[in-house]
């Protein structure tokens, strides 16, 4: 009973466990013996399955890394969602772009009539489609007419006897007044902006049969709430387009081509 404990080993996982032989009864050291290799056999199937046999601190990063595998499969996973949603997305854009520019051309128009309206002066939807310009103003002619009326009217000097000297301020007043004229003349601008990624393919105006598919287009609006009906085409740079249809009453509706 003196001689080296035997070493018993667990095939399966290659774990080792040693049975401590103390001189124990026959039923005492079977149940010794049985109890270490219950224990060993579940700690080696726990290592055996977590993939780490050395050390705790092997198996604790073992634990709360990533496999090479799980990697791949998300960056799959996430390759896959975007290619499935990238064309919708971009769809939407385009989408957006166009309705944002259609509705600048509308506000412009509504804008162009209020004020003449409001001013009861002819103004000029002013578009651009060269560069996808959109500008309002008043119209020239009206403000020439304006500009003369409320200018002061010239008159011949009368004579003075010498003693008095000529009153300089009223003579810089009318300088004044004429230069303003003059750049009156010319017209004020009240509204500018240029679309975003959308340009003006063409400009129809129903009353003249004119059709405007480069250089500047200029649409009336009169004082007494109405302009000369037209149509505008914008398109993106894909190629979609909408139209925009506006009556004499000013009333826009819009509908893709």
């Amino acid at each position: 009973m003196g001689a080296a404990d035997p070493v018993l080993e667990d095939k399966r996982d290659g774990l080792r466990s040693q049975v401590a032989w103390s001189g124990r009864p026959d039923g005492q050291r079977r149940r010794h013996h049985r109890f270490h290799i219950r224990a060993g056999q579940v700690d080696g199937v726990y290592r055996w399955r977590t993939g780490m046999r050395r050390g705790p601190d092997k198996m604790r990063a073992r634990l709360n890394g990533f496999t090479m595998i799980e990697l791949l499969l998300v960056l799959t996973i996430i390759g896959i969602i975007t290619a499935v949603t990238l064309p919708s997305l971009m769809s939407s854009i385009r989408g957006n772009r166009l309705s944002t520019g259609a509705r600048s051309i509308v506000m412009a128009g509504r804008y162009a009539r209020s004020m003449a309206v409001m001013k009861q002066t002819e103004m000029a939807l002013v578009l651009n489609l060269d560069t996808g310009q959109i500008s309002v103003r008043a119209m020239p002619s009206d403000l020439f007419q304006r500009s003369v009326e409320s200018a002061p009217v010239e008159k011949k000097p009368e004579a003075r006897p010498r003693d008095e000297e000529p009153d300089l301020a009223a003579e810089e007043n009318a300088k004044t007044n004429l230069q303003h004229s003059s750049a009156v003349i010319a017209g004020d601008e009240e509204l500018s902006r240029r679309l975003d990624h959308v340009l003006i393919a063409s400009v129809v105006l129903r009353e003249t049969r004119e059709i405007f598919s480069k250089g500047t287009c200029q649409i009336l609006y009169r004082n007494n709430g109405t302009c000369e009906p037209y149509e505008i085409v914008i398109r993106d740079d894909v190629g979609d387009s909408l139209k925009i249809e506006v009556d004499a009453l000013s009333s826009a509706r819009v509908e893709s081509e």
